[in-house]
């Protein structure tokens, strides 16, 4: 069976979108690769849902959304702390 290039790059974006998340300046570039991770991940496991198992890479596709997924949850928290902070320096 042969691996589905859009698992593999949902997990890829995944991995870089948690990276870029901590790193200042570039956290919006994770969000937008968390996404792209997501939308990859939905779009290739269906892939290989409809192949009749000539495709496989089913790991890979789950990985990429959960990591897209913990991006987005990373982001979130970030801004409100971030928010936080701003807010009680007034």
């Amino acid at each position: 069976m042969k691996n589905d290039g859009l698992s593999i790059t949902s997990m890829i974006l995944g991995i870089v979108g948690i990276v870029l998340t901590f790193i200042p300046g570039l956290n919006f570039v994770g969000i937008v690769c968390g996404i792209l991770a997501i939308v990859f991940g939905v779009m290739s496991k269906n892939k290989i849902n409809n192949s009749n198992n000539e495709l496989s890479g089913l790991g890979m596709a789950k990985a990429g959304m959960i990591l897209g997924i913990i991006t987005i949850g990373i982001f979130i928290v970030t801004l409100a702390a971030c928010g936080a902070i701003l807010g009680s320096l007034t």
